[in-house]
């Protein structure tokens, strides 16, 4: 599992506690990212299985160079504008979010998803991804009860590349390793965790 834009990292731990393996969550705050790390230790998660990387998401994965670890799901939740003094570039989700769709795919092992989420009102995805990938509009079952009064509050997609699509056109719905737990189905977990990221990911969290 990989967590882009991780924040403090409430998406990985959900996938942890839905059996996910290993993981890496990746956000350029290194506040968030020792807040992540509270996260994970509240939650019994190793270390050396789930790794915390404090970079800019974009720089990283053009960087990695480990290309032999791929991933079954990668999140991506990006701000919808960021002109951070830690990096060079800045990220306006509307421009950038094909670029960042294209290099996330790299990381994707074959059969796995892009999840793709953000806040921007009166954000529209490029044809350019809609022509190049199998896309499913999930933003309805990921905005929580709580927001369903504004709909426009948030968008999220399921991609795939769509020479990884079946004879009918289907999505892959179903990751071969990391059970995705979506709103209506929340899992209980134990998180330091502020309201902003609630909003970020649209989740139902629930603490013991």
């Amino acid at each position: 599992f990989l967590n882009l834009y991780c924040y403090t990292a409430a998406a990985t731990v959900h996938a942890a506690v839905g059996g996910a393996k290993s993981s890496v969550s990746v956000d350029l705050s290194n506040t968030y990212i020792k807040w992540a790390k509270r996260n994970f230790d509240a939650n019994g998660m190793t270390e050396g299985k789930h790794k915390l990387v404090a970079a800019d998401c974009r720089a990283w994965m053009k960087d990695y160079k480990n290309r032999d670890v791929l991933f079954d799901v990668i999140f991506m939740d990006p701000p919808t504008f960021s002109n951070s003094k830690k990096t060079h570039e800045t990220l306006d989700i509307q421009r950038d979010h094909a670029e960042l769709i294209a290099l996330a795919m790299k990381h994707l092992e074959v059969g796995g998803q892009l999840v793709f989420s953000n806040n921007r009102r009166g954000f529209k995805l490029d044809d350019a991804v809609l022509e190049q990938y199998v896309v499913k509009d999930i933003s309805a079952r990921s905005i929580p009860k709580d927001f369903k009064r504004n709909q426009k509050i948030h968008q999220c997609w399921i991609l795939s590349p769509r020479d990884w699509a079946s004879n009918s056109g289907e999505i892959w719905t179903k990751p071969k390793k990391v059970q995705w737990v979506m709103a209506q189905n929340a899992t209980i977990f134990k998180a330091d965790i502020q309201i902003s990221d609630l909003n970020r990911h649209h989740y139902e969290l629930h603490s013991l």
